[in-house]
C-alpha cells in the first residue's frame, strides 16, 4: 500500500521494478552535500512536473493505488545548482484492491474546504465537482442505486446522493454546500445541500453508486484526503493536516492548459489558497480565493471565445494594447500594468455572466519573478472603442487584490459573433519576469 523513495549517497534513482498493488516500493536518491530535496511528479504521458506539496525530506512515502500506475517521480536537489535531479522512475502498480481506480469519467473534486470563517466555522464547508471533458456527464448507476454518493471518511458517511439523470455540463460544475445554520458563507448557492459536519482533516470521495456496500476501488470516481484520513479516501500523497484553525481559505486544484490537474496525487494536484496568504498549521497558503461555481452558472469556454489584440496593428507590448504606469497605488507599490484584449463569441449562442478566472499568476515574495495582483478596472472609451472594465466578485473579500482562483466579472452579455474589449489591470508589488493566465467562463 505504499511507495517509498529514500535518500542515499549519489545522483541516482534505483531501477524500478513492478510490484502488485499493496506492495512497498523503495528507491534510493541523494547527492553529495545536498540538503534540500523537492520531490516532483508528472502523470504518465504528461509533459509537466509539479512539486509534491511538503515532500522535501530525504524519503517519500505514500499510500499506493492503481490510480498512480504510470506516474513518474524524481527528486530535485536545491543546492546542487540548476538542473540537479535524480533519474526519473515510473511507478507500476498491478492487481489488488484498495485506493482509487483511474478516473475514466473525467469528473474531479476541483475545490473544497472543511472549515471556514462563518459563525460556526466547522460547518462553513463546500465541495465543488468539475466535469473536465467536452461532453455532458449524466449520472447513471449499474447497481440499481439512486445515484452517485459524495461521502466523507473515515466512516464512509454519505453526505449527499447526486440523483440519477442529473446532468453535469461539459466543462461545468456541481456544488454541494453545508446549509446548516451559520454554515456555508459564500455567495454562490449550492446545487445540493447537506447538514453533516465533515470531520476536520478527514477525506472526501465521490462514488458511482449510492450503495455503501459497493464502495470499493472500482466504484470510486475521485477522492481528496488529508494525512489523518483513511487512505481509501485519498489519492497518492495526502494533503497536510490543517487542524481546527478557522479562516477564509480553500483547497483548489492546480490548472494546466485550462483544465484541473489530476495526477491521482492529492499533494501535488492541490494548493491551499487564502486572500491573505496565511500560514495554517505550518502550511503556507498561496494568495488566492475560494471560487466555487454551481451547475447553472458558467462553464469554461476558452475554445469558444477567441482572444485577439485590442489593436492588431500594434505590437503586444505597445500602446494601446499595453500600458505601464509607475505611480504607486494600493496593491501596486510599483504602479500598474494594463493589458487590453478583444474577445469574440464563436460559441453559436448568446453568452451571459462572462467572467475570467485567474488560474496562474506570478506572486512569489522573493526571487526574480514579479509579484502581481489583479485589480478592478473601469469601462472607458479608447481610440473610439468601448473597453469594458472588470470587477472582482465580492465574496470572499480580497483586500490584497485578485490572485489564484479569483473571479472577475464583465458587466455585459456577449451576443453571437460579437466582440468585447477588456482591460486587465495588474498591480505591481515587485518587478520581474511575469505571467498571468486566465480561464474564460460564461453561461450559454
Amino acid at each position: 500500500r505504499h511507495a517509498d523513495f529514500g535518500a542515499g549517497r549519489h545522483h541516482h534513482l534505483a531501477t524500478h521494478r513492478a510490484n502488485g498493488h499493496g506492495r512497498a516500493e523503495r528507491y534510493l536518491a541523494a547527492a553529495d552535500n545536498a540538503t534540500v530535496i523537492q520531490w516532483q511528479v508528472r502523470s504518465g504521458g504528461g509533459n509537466f512536473w509539479t512539486n509534491v506539496s511538503g515532500a522535501t525530506s530525504a524519503s517519500l512515502t505514500f499510500p499506493g493505488a492503481l490510480s498512480q500506475n504510470g506516474n513518474v517521480y524524481r527528486g530535485r536537489f536545491g543546492n546542487c545548482g540548476s538542473g540537479a535531479y535524480t533519474n526519473e522512475v515510473a511507478l507500476t502498480v498491478t492487481g489488488g484492491g484498495g485506493g482509487s481506480n483511474a478516473n475514466t469519467l473525467g469528473l474531479v473534486i476541483r475545490e473544497l474546504r472543511l472549515r471556514g470563517n462563518s459563525l460556526q466555522p466547522e460547518l462553513d464547508e463546500y465541495i465543488e465537482l468539475f466535469n473536465t471533458t467536452s461532453n455532458n456527464i449524466t449520472v447513471t448507476t449499474t447497481d440499481g442505486s439512486a445515484g452517485w454518493a459524495v461521502a466523507a471518511g473515515n466512516t464512509s458517511t454519505i453526505l449527499f446522493t447526486i440523483p440519477n439523470n442529473t446532468v453535469i455540463p461539459a466543462k461545468g460544475h456541481y456544488l454541494l454546500v453545508n446549509n446548516s445554520t451559520n454554515g456555508y458563507s459564500l455567495g454562490t448557492p449550492g446545487d445540493a445541500t447537506y447538514t453533516t459536519d465533515i470531520v476536520d482533516d478527514s477525506g472526501v470521495a465521490v462514488f458511482n453508486t449510492s450503495n455503501s456496500a459497493n464502495f470499493n476501488a472500482t466504484t470510486i470516481i475521485d477522492a481528496v484526503g488529508w494525512q489523518s484520513s483513511d487512505p481509501f479516501f485519498s489519492e497518492g500523497i495526502a494533503l497536510p493536516n490543517l487542524g481546527t484553525t478557522n479562516g477564509e481559505y480553500a483547497w483548489v486544484r492546480q490548472m494546466q492548459n485550462g483544465i484541473p490537474v489530476d495526477t491521482n496525487n492529492n499533494a501535488s494536484d492541490f494548493m491551499l489558497v487564502s486572500p491573505a496568504g496565511v500560514t495554517i498549521n505550518g502550511v503556507t497558503a498561496q494568495i488566492g480565493a475560494s471560487g466555487p461555481a454551481n451547475q447553472s452558472q458558467t462553464v469554461e469556454m476558452n475554445s469558444q471565445i477567441i482572444q485577439s489584440l485590442f489593436d492588431p496593428n500594434m505590437a503586444t507590448s505597445a500602446l494601446p494594447n499595453q500600458v505601464r504606469d509607475t505611480m504607486a497605488i494600493p496593491n501596486g507599490t510599483f504602479g500598474t500594468l494594463a493589458r487590453r484584449r478583444s474577445y469574440t463569441n464563436n460559441s453559436g449562442a448568446r453568452l451571459q455572466q462572462v467572467r475570467f478566472r485567474l488560474i496562474d499568476i506570478t506572486n512569489a515574495a522573493a526571487g526574480t519573478e514579479a509579484d502581481l495582483r489583479m485589480l478592478n478596472s473601469v469601462t472607458a472609451t479608447i481610440d473610439g472603442k468601448t473597453v469594458e472594465g472588470l470587477t472582482i466578485t465580492p465574496t470572499p473579500a480580497q483586500p490584497n487584490g485578485g490572485d489564484l482562483n479569483s473571479l472577475f466579472v464583465v458587466g455585459t452579455d456577449l451576443p453571437i459573433g460579437a466582440t468585447i474589449n477588456i482591460e486587465f489591470k495588474l498591480g505591481v508589488m515587485r518587478k520581474g519576469k511575469y505571467r498571468f493566465i486566465l480561464n474564460i467562463e460564461a453561461a450559454p
